[in-house]
């Protein structure tokens, strides 16, 4: 595969777009001090990225420090975008769906 260096910068306003266009990306965490990526669903709300998650596994995150990463590829046009975010966790539950 042949890479052109065509990096640019996102506007804020095509990042929060192309999260809306994706429901999957990868969450980013440190585990016994090494780096560890986990695949995750997602949803861009108000600004903010929600992964929609159970358990306890997911409630150790509550204000630590995550990365998280989606992207899309247009293999036909020889195109893709990736966005990048990072900030602390915020747990919170849900009685009822999610609504934008």
């Amino acid at each position: 595969m042949t890479t052109t260096a065509r990096d640019s910068a996102l506007s804020l306003a095509d990042c929060r777009r192309l999260l809306r266009s994706v429901s999957v990306g990868r969450m980013a965490f440190t585990e016994n001090a090494l780096p560890a990526l986990r695949p995750v669903t997602l949803a861009a709300v108000a600004g903010e990225v929600v992964m929609p998650a159970d358990g306890a596994w997911w409630e150790r995150f509550d204000g630590e420090f995550l990365a998280f990463e989606a992207d899309g590829v247009d293999l036909s046009a020889g195109n893709g975008w990736s966005v990048v975010g990072m900030g602390r966790a915020t747990h919170l539950s849900f009685t009822n769906s999610l609504v934008p």
